[in-house]
């Protein structure tokens, strides 16, 4: 059961405002205000429902629907300083309650050891990088909280280069279409090791979702397969 969402007077005191209602500040206020703490987002696109959705990408894509618009959100860009900044589409992000993840493709990836300890394995890097301050076993935990609470579809053990895990992926793989079967087939040939990847789509019915009906258009679903923070949207 999803609680009823709180709404507050603008005089109302909250102890935490989040701005955006992406994969990042969807699951924050999910976190906080189930653990006691009143919690406002503030979202500058519109709060989406399964009949807002298509499966024509291209519409999507051409016209903006599910991301900024270049005219009502215009972003200048200039590579100097000393010039003059001109108008041009320097950035795309998930413009409505949701997020990107109303467009983002799913695929769900865990970190592996290596990218924790890059720097003592391989030396310093020329260029400024971030660096990973945990070590895969202090977020292990976490992987596993996100993948079981957004229903994630995979294959546990199928990559021989997976970290360990505590807990199987809570969701069998989703099934593999005729040109991955091709894929796989070329794949094994060559020696290498294909395997389904990790996805944030349901492979079957789960929660009050239903499962993915393996249309292909994952990056504009109007099926609600696909993990999204809000749990109205697809």
């Amino acid at each position: 059961m999803t609680a009823p969402r709180v709404q507050y007077q603008t005089s109302d005191e909250v102890d935490f405002v989040i701005i955006g209602s992406g994969a990042a500040g969807g699951i924050l206020a999910k976190e906080l205000s189930t653990n006691g703490f009143r919690v406002v987002v503030l979202e500058q696109g519109p709060y989406l429902h399964e009949s807002d959705f298509s499966h024509d990408e291209l519409k999507i894509l051409q016209e903006d629907l599910l991301t900024n618009h270049p005219k009502l959100q215009p972003n200048t860009f200039r590579k100097t300083p000393d010039e003059k900044a001109k108008p041009q589409r320097a950035l795309v992000y998930g413009r409505a309650v949701g997020g990107t993840s109303n467009h983002f493709t799913a695929n769900f990836w865990r970190f592996h050891e290596i990218d924790f300890i890059e720097r003592s394995k391989v030396g310093p890097i020329p260029v400024p990088r971030s660096a990973i301050g945990h070590h895969l076993r202090d977020l292990e935990p976490y992987y596993t909280k996100v993948e079981w609470e957004v229903g994630v579809s995979g294959l546990a053990g199928a990559s021989p280069f997976d970290p360990p895990r505590s807990k199987p992926y809570p969701m069998p793989p989703l099934p593999v279409k005729s040109n991955g079967v091709l894929f796989e087939r070329a794949a094994r040939k060559l020696g290498l090791n294909p395997f389904p990847a990790p996805m944030a789509i349901l492979s079957q019915p789960r929660a009050g979702r239903s499962a993915c009906i393996n249309c292909g258009f994952c990056s504009a679903s109007a099926v609600k397969s696909k993990q999204n923070p809000v749990p109205s949207h697809p």
